[in-house]
């Protein structure tokens, strides 16, 4: 059963009613993993507890890992956007696991991947009146290398992250 701070944001999952507007954004791609990120006026333990729910990660030093949690320590990031890029992030370890990856030249692709991703939403950064400069930049790519660090490997960070945008 889920605790009753969680299940309203759950109930944010659901799709609109025929006639009525969607609250999904976009980069949502209509996955029921992303809902969590609706919570307004949640705090951080709140949202992490859905994400966790919503993404399993195996990975002893990853699983109770605070992703970006500089750029939710510092006000100029907006929550909700940071929320984003977490569960990139969050993303980017199931998809290690899943795929079982060995060798960096499986990771680079995976990392590159969420770069891009990343970098898709400096738009919503920029609409909340933030951007991805040099301090999420920073928090960003320490996280990008302690998941490849977590999961074995010895990565190039520049590399790990080479398509960025930010």
């Amino acid at each position: 059963m889920l605790s009753s701070a969680v299940e309203p944001c759950l109930g944010l999952m659901e799709p609109a009613k025929s006639g009525a507007t969607s609250r999904r954004p976009a980069w949502c791609n209509a996955s029921r993993r992303l809902a969590w990120s609706f919570c307004e006026g949640g705090s951080t333990s709140h949202r992490s507890l859905a994400v966790q729910l919503a993404v399993t990660i195996t990975n002893a030093k990853l699983s109770t890992y605070k992703f970006v949690a500089d750029m939710y320590a510092d006000g100029y990031f907006p929550d909700a956007e940071v929320a984003k890029v977490e569960a990139v992030l969050r993303e980017l370890c199931e998809k290690i696991e899943q795929t079982k990856v060995q060798r960096l030249d499986e990771l680079y692709p995976l990392t590159h991947a969420a770069t891009e991703r990343i970098n898709e939403l400096q738009a919503d950064f920029e609409a909340a009146g933030s951007d991805l400069e040099t301090g999420a930049r920073e928090a960003m790519g320490a996280d990008f290398a302690f998941i490849a660090e977590a999961y074995g490997f010895d990565a190039d960070i520049e590399e790990l992250i080479a398509p960025r945008d930010w």
